[in-house]
Order: C-alpha cells, then sequence, then structure tokens
C-alpha cells in the first residue's frame, strides 16, 4: 500500500442522486444538471463515478481556476475541448474564417498565425462585444460562433459531456458566455452539460444568473448520514478488528458527515505518525492518536449533540 491508496476512497451512499442522475442521462429534454452542495461532501467525485457509467461521452472537465480573468479561463477551456479531440482551434478557425470586423472603428483583423499566434489572442477578441466574425464564404457573425463552430466540429466526430466546476468563481460575464456556449447545443442529442457550484461560494448574482439563463435539473450533495457510511470506506483501507461502533460514530460526528473532513483527519493521522502501513497490506490506525481531541476541531457543541441524539439507532457492521 502506498499514501496516495489511504484516500482512494470507496464510493458510497448517494442512490437518490444516483438516479437522478441516470435520468438526466437518459433524457433529451434540454436541460442541463446542476450538482450543487457544501464544501468537502464529494461532488466532484460524484460526477466523476458516475460518468464512469457513460464512457461513450467524451468528458471534457473543467475547473475554474482561482483568481483568473475571462481571458484565462475561457482560453484554458477552449484548450480542454481540444483535449476532447484531434482538432486545433487556431487552425480550424483560420480554416473557417477569415477577419473580424469592429463595426464601431471599422476595423479589420484578418484571422491570421501572424495576428492570432495564441488562443488567448483570438479570446480577447471574441470578447470585444464590439466585434463580428467574417467567415470565408462572407457571412458575418457574432465572434462567439467561431466557438460554436468548433464545438460542433467534436460532435460531429464524438458525443460530448461538458462539465464545468467550481462555477461561481466566474464574474457575470463569463458566466453568461459560458451559458450561452452550453445553451446553443443543449438540444444535441450528442451533447450533455454539468455545472457544479459550492455553496459557501454561490453569489445570489450567479443564482439567478444560472436561474435566468439555464433549464435544469438539480442535484443537491448532502453529507453522508450514517455513520455506517464511514466503515464501507474505511474497511478496504484499513484494519478494522479494533474498531468498535462507537469508534465509527465518533469519526462520523467529528467529520460531521463529510468525505473531506475524513481525508484531513487522516493526513493528521500521517502527520501524528497515527498510521502504519505496508506495500500490499491495508493499514492501521493508532486509536490513542486518533483519540487526540486537537485531531480534528468540531464546529461547535451543538452540532455534536445534534448527531449524537440523532445517532442512538444501534447498527450492525
Amino acid at each position: 500500500m502506498y499514501t496516495t491508496d489511504l484516500f482512494n476512497f470507496r464510493f458510497v451512499d448517494r442512490d437518490e442522486a444516483r438516479n437522478k442522475f441516470r435520468a438526466f442521462f437518459a433524457s433529451s429534454d434540454g436541460n442541463v444538471l446542476w450538482v450543487k452542495g457544501k464544501r468537502g461532501l464529494g461532488k466532484t467525485t460524484f460526477i466523476n463515478f458516475m460518468l464512469e457509467e457513460y464512457t461513450q461521452y467524451n468528458l471534457c472537465y473543467f475547473d475554474i481556476p482561482k483568481n483568473s480573468n475571462s481571458i484565462e479561463i475561457i482560453s484554458e477551456f477552449i484548450k480542454q475541448l481540444e483535449r476532447q479531440c484531434d482538432l486545433n482551434f487556431i487552425d480550424e478557425t483560420q480554416k473557417w474564417y477569415k477577419e473580424f470586423y469592429c463595426n464601431t472603428y471599422k476595423i479589420i483583423q484578418k484571422i491570421t498565425a501572424v495576428l492570432f499566434p495564441k488562443i488567448s489572442n483570438l479570446i480577447e477578441t471574441v470578447l470585444d462585444t464590439g466585434y463580428y466574425v467574417i467567415t470565408k464564404s462572407d457571412e458575418r457573425k457574432e465572434s462567439i460562433d467561431i466557438i460554436y463552430h468548433f464545438i460542433s466540429l467534436i460532435l460531429s466526430q464524438k458525443k460530448l459531456c461538458i462539465c464545468i466546476d467550481n462555477l461561481s468563481r466566474c464574474n457575470i460575464d463569463t458566466l453568461q458566455f459560458f451559458f450561452r456556449i452550453i445553451k446553443n447545443f443543449l438540444l444535441e442529442e450528442n451533447f450533455r452539460a454539468c455545472i457544479v457550484t459550492t455553496t459557501e461560494d454561490l453569489s445570489t448574482d450567479t443564482k439567478d444568473e444560472i436561474f435566468h439563463f439555464l433549464p435544469f435539473t438539480d442535484i443537491e450533495i448532502l453529507r453522508l448520514k450514517k455513520y455506517e457510511y464511514f466503515f464501507q470506506i474505511l474497511e478496504p483501507i484499513f484494519h478494522l478488528d479494533n474498531f468498535k461502533e462507537e469508534d465509527f460514530e465518533y469519526i462520523f460526528i467529528k467529520c460531521e458527515g463529510s468525505p473531506k473532513k475524513l481525508s484531513t483527519v487522516i493526513s493528521k493521522l500521517l502527520e501524528k505518525q497515527g498510521i502504519s502501513f505496508r506495500k500490499n497490506q491495508k493499514a492501521f490506525i493508532d486509536k490513542s492518536v486518533l483519540s487526540n481531541k486537537n485531531l480534528c476541531n468540531l464546529n461547535g457543541g451543538r452540532l455534536l449533540g445534534r448527531l449524537i441524539l440523532k445517532m442512538r439507532k444501534p447498527c450492525m457492521l
């Protein structure tokens, strides 16, 4: 066993969310899948796990980077799209479009490798609302059409699922830009889209934009409700013969049902030398280190009390 194996958690619970996810992929009603929930409850893990059932879709998973501007974000998104196919965004743009035209200042910019050597150069012009794009057949279109066209080329080759994580990191202009791209393809049979938001980061403005722009099916990822699930997560990784039900209850309460907090506890156990393991064997937890009250912090005693009262039902492990 290696250190990374300690965090290779088994996927547990989420039956209702799984069923809703499958129903979404089986439908062609033109909705976006909106996965939401508090930080650390496994939203991204849920999506990646479920999409393993849909290998016919090429997954373009894009995690919005922190502290990035619109040009950087959308440029990185295009690079992620490129990884789903054997197409080059700049080459395809030059093949199908000949110039940008600014109606305000009567400026023409030829679409060449010299003027637009990088994806970010193209995106900067696309985001300038004063510009149109002119096709090789002399049609005038909105500049966003070069992205529509590129995604259409991908969809002509394969099925595509676009998943945008941490959407709430976008400003409103970037949000609306992504929503326009997604909405343009919602009725395509080969296309699915998913957005992921974290409750603590979701502003009222972002929420309003989602409600205003997108038809959606929503799935809320909640904390795990039973401490038996922590046993199911830990059992493939650790020797648990010396653990009792109250030990799992203790860990569950400390972590508030959050898989992310459970991984934090394991990290702290490693730091305190509270975990020992050998290659190709399950790891051992030193319970004396685990019981250290400073190992994981509780967010208030009242929450702990409520959880203890709720969890008095006996369980068989």
